[in-house]
């Protein structure tokens, strides 16, 4: 029997050794044939990427702590108690508010501007399309045709069980070609996710913006003139009994202030699964043989060297397919396939959950040098009323109480007041498409076998039936 021309490569289907007059071609361990007019190439990988899309977040809401507001003062006087005069029967009497300071408070809370755009990439993912592997072996042009056992493509609407000792191999049905070590295992295909690749940031700190004013504890806390027996803060009279008030104060940020900084780092989240879809593909048969045998129309291939006598390019030409133009091979499971080809090398993901961000700059607000708010203070004979900060004279005869006590208090320490601009709310980030998701493969050139050459060597200058 004639032997297949030195570099011809064909697959073995199995982890049993290799024939005689054949060795390994390690160059495509871990890689897929991939069809060229010529030379030997690599390309593709076994893994892919997706980019993430430009997202943005709504502001964090945050408000900003003050100083304590310190003793009282009276607005008319600026210091000391806050001394309020009535009149009856044309004497003066008074009463005061005890001097008291409240604790520290903070302005209100409000919503910084959200962060400009940003995204983070996601890691790998397989490319890999259901794929069975082949050991790929190639001729040193010493064995005796295709050995036992051996695959090689075909290229017929017909499955060759017609040829003797040729019929399908089954395990490989529907799959892709790949080499490997050890042939005989299938694999890749499955569905697969992305995960956020690291972690990512936004610009923008929080923009121009301005808060409320706040509102100061309700309880004022010494020290202060007061009644024996009285908390501090209390109002004493010389001839009335006046109530005790708690009261509060607005404390405002005067101006706007500008956060800085960046959104800080966050992670993007996992994508929605999917499946790889295929390469570019042909859909060719593969056969297998029970004993060392020849088979007209058989089709191997090289990679880079010079195509052997007699055979021929399987480019369109003299009977062929045109396997060329960059496609994988996909083995057949009928006849009605063969030479069909596909891709759907794109892909996309459903994005991940939302997700948000810590805080970013700190920034601070101006703030009133003082505080000021209006305590109620009422007698146990309420009627009627004067304005506050401005005591009014009653005619003779007097009045009973019921009158608004103004005072203010000056803030201690800072008039600035600083704080962050608070965590950024739920943002989504989607995913970008992958294109062109070609597994990692080495190109070839798929070449058709002739007629077996005639007994005492030389093969013939013309084909047999199948061409």
């Amino acid at each position: 029997m004639a032997s297949i021309p030195e570099n011809v490569r064909i697959l073995w289907p199995s982890s049993a050794s290799t024939p005689s007059g054949w060795t390994t071609d390690t160059a495509f361990d871990a890689i897929m044939p991939y069809s060229a007019n010529s030379g030997s190439g690599t390309g593709g990988a076994d893994n892919h990427n997706h980019s993430g899309n430009s997202h943005s977040h709504p502001g964090g809401s945050h408000s900003h702590s003050t100083g304590t507001l310190a003793a009282t003062a009276n607005p008319n006087t600026g210091s000391g108690n806050v001394v309020y005069y009535w009149h009856v029967a044309n004497s003066a009497s008074w009463f005061r508010q005890g001097t008291h300071t409240h604790p520290s408070s903070n302005v209100g809370s409000t919503t910084n501007s959200g962060s400009s755009g940003g995204n983070s990439n996601y890691g790998s993912g397989s490319s890999l399309p259901p794929y069975y592997t082949f050991r790929i072996i190639k001729s040193d042009g010493s064995g005796d045709g295709f050995p036992a056992n051996s695959v090689v493509l075909w290229g017929t609407a017909s499955n060759p069980t017609t040829e003797e000792g040729w019929a399908q191999h089954g395990g490989s049905v529907g799959k892709f070609v790949r080499g490997a070590s050890n042939g005989g295992s299938t694999d890749g295909g499955g569905s697969h996710a992305h995960s956020s690749s690291g972690n990512h940031t936004h610009g923008g700190g929080g923009g121009s913006h301005t808060h409320a004013a706040g509102t100061s504890s309700t309880s004022p806390t010494g020290p202060g003139n007061s009644p024996a027996g009285g908390p501090p803060g209390c109002c004493e009279n010389s001839e009335r009994n006046i109530d005790c008030s708690y009261h509060t104060h607005s404390i405002a940020a005067t101006g706007s202030g500008t956060a800085t900084g960046t959104a800080n780092a966050a992670n993007g989240g996992t994508s929605g699964g999917t499946t790889i879809n295929d390469p570019p593909y042909m859909y060719m048969w593969g056969v297998t043989n029970s004993s060392d045998s020849w088979l007209e129309g058989g089709i191997g291939f090289i990679s880079g060297e010079s195509l052997p006598t007699d055979w021929v390019l399987c480019n369109g030409s003299n009977g062929t397919h045109n396997m060329n133009g960059g496609k994988y091979i996909k083995l057949s499971a009928s006849g009605g396939a063969v030479s069909g080809t596909g891709s759907t090398s794109s892909h996309n993901h459903s994005g991940p959950g939302g997700h948000g961000h810590p805080g970013g700059g700190s920034h601070t607000h101006p703030l009133g040098s003082t505080s000021s708010g209006n305590e109620s203070q009422n007698s146990t004979t309420s009627q009627g009323t004067t304005s506050p900060c401005n005591p009014a004279w009653p005619g003779d005869g007097g009045y009973p109480l019921n009158f608004d006590l103004c005072h203010i208090h000056p803030l201690s320490g800072s008039t600035t007041s600083a704080a962050g601009t608070g965590s950024y709310g739920s943002g989504s980030q989607g995913i970008a498409q992958a294109s062109s998701v070609y597994p990692a493969y080495k190109t070839v050139t798929w070449i058709m076998a002739p007629e077996e050459p005639a007994a005492g060597g030389g093969n013939v200058g013309m084909f047999g039936a199948n061409f």
